[in-house]
């Protein structure tokens, strides 16, 4: 089964560095694919290199965007709002995840399996070393929660690979932020979106490398706080789905 019209959707914010390898790292997995880079008003050159790449690989189909607004869940529904394929792949432009995970994450979606599917990054524990302890804690703490509001066994709802069809997101997108609690990356705006509107959620394993340019644009332990927040909300509104 091969899979159809596809949008890999980046969002990124001072990247200057890893823009030149994400680009070169993805492959052409369908016939109609597009690479939607969307621009959080970067400051160090992120613009032009995303334009060098437009003209280094003219078969791409790289595309860039400039988000109106602040905050990557806007930049990231910027860019899925604007996606034309019939599958939407959100993918981190940090060049910490490997390309190729995004057409087994996909394949997922295309055939039934999943109607919103995450890759999952702590599949492989000798690779996880990579991931800040930090992260691996909070993350871990918040897939329990993740868990139990979509009913299904998830250890990585803030992984970078992501996909959904465009006809599922653009029902999503129409009641976004209906939580009224304040989210700014879109992980937890999409989760519970595909919750609300009963999408089977899961995950596949991805491999991970530790970033090797740049600093993350995530602070843990604010982060953390609104996360909880969110999911509170969530159970107060019966999203929950338990397991």
């Amino acid at each position: 089964m091969s899979l159809p019209s596809l949008s890999i959707c980046i969002t990124v914010m001072n990247e200057v560095e890893n823009i030149p390898l994400v680009a070169a790292d993805i492959p052409q997995f369908t016939e109609e694919q597009e690479i939607i880079f969307v621009d959080g008003h970067s400051t160090d050159g992120t613009v032009e290199a995303i334009e060098l790449a437009q003209q280094q690989y003219p078969e791409k189909n790289i595309r860039l965007l400039v988000q109106p607004g602040k905050g990557q869940g806007d930049a990231m529904r910027y860019a899925l709002s604007h996606a034309t394929g019939e599958l939407l792949v959100v993918f981190d432009g940090d060049y910490t995840l490997y390309a190729k995970d995004i057409e087994k994450v996909a394949m997922l979606v295309h055939d039934g399996t999943y109607g919103f599917a995450n890759g999952n990054r702590l599949a492989e524990p000798e690779l996880t070393r990579a991931m800040p302890y930090l992260n691996r804690v909070g993350n871990r703490f918040f897939a329990i929660l993740g868990s139990m509001l979509a009913g299904a066994r998830l250890r990585d709802i803030l992984s970078g690979i992501k996909v959904i069809r465009r006809d599922d997101f653009k029902r999503i997108e129409e009641t976004w932020g209906f939580l009224n609690c304040y989210e700014p990356w879109g992980d937890l705006e999409l989760l519970c979106g595909a919750v609300k509107y009963k999408l089977k959620v899961g995950e596949c394993p991805i491999s991970y490398r530790a970033r090797s340019h740049g600093t993350t644009n995530l602070p843990k332990f604010s982060t953390g706080w609104i996360f909880l927040r969110v999911f509170a909300k969530a159970f107060t509104m019966k999203l929950f789905r338990r397991l």
